[in-house]
């Protein structure tokens, strides 16, 4: 369990659903969370740090394996308090709105959704790891949030108003 305590990385209003999918989150991802919302969402730090790393060079992405890999993937990593660390995925490009070294404070804006890399839909990937000595170099754990949510862990679990609104935010309709 984390030590920090986490605030939710988009507004309240920007909330549509949000899953941990152990089929896919599983191994050193086992903890991640996805914030399924539209393009253009804006993304906030979650917890003060200090930025690792900005990756923004990714215009593609989408549900192929020519995209899977690094390469077509844009992120950030802040470093936190008692050795840990949070991501956040799949955001648009040349867009970041922090640089690699910077202090942020919960709220900050840092960036915007979009959807590159591998991916089925729109959505903010946000996970909080520490370093371990493995091959993968992180492990997720589980996040302490500052506000009760909702994480659908099995997609059978989802309301059929949860499953409509994944369904338009993958087509594109909810904007």
């Amino acid at each position: 369990m984390s030590k920090n305590i986490y605030h939710i990385p988009i507004r309240k209003e920007d909330r549509k659903v949000i899953i941990s999918d152990p089929r896919v989150h599983k191994g050193f991802l086992e903890y991640a969370i996805d914030f399924l919302l539209p393009c253009w969402t804006s993304i906030y730090a979650a917890q003060n740090g200090e930025v690792l790393k900005v990756k923004q060079d990714s215009k593609e992405g989408w549900f192929l394996d020519k995209f899977k890999g690094n390469k077509y993937l844009n992120y950030i990593i802040i470093k936190h308090d008692n050795g840990e660390f949070s991501q956040y995925c799949h955001l648009e490009y040349n867009w970041s709105k922090v640089k690699e070294w910077q202090i942020v404070k919960i709220g900050d804006l840092i960036w915007i959704s979009w959807n590159t890399w591998y991916t089925s839909m729109p959505h903010l990937h946000f996970d909080v790891h520490k370093l371990v000595d493995t091959e993968r170099w992180r492990q997720t754990i589980p996040i302490t949030f500052h506000e009760k949510i909702k994480i659908i862990r099995d997609p059978k679990d989802a309301t059929d108003e949860e499953k409509e609104i994944a369904r338009k935010i993958k087509k594109g309709i909810l904007l």
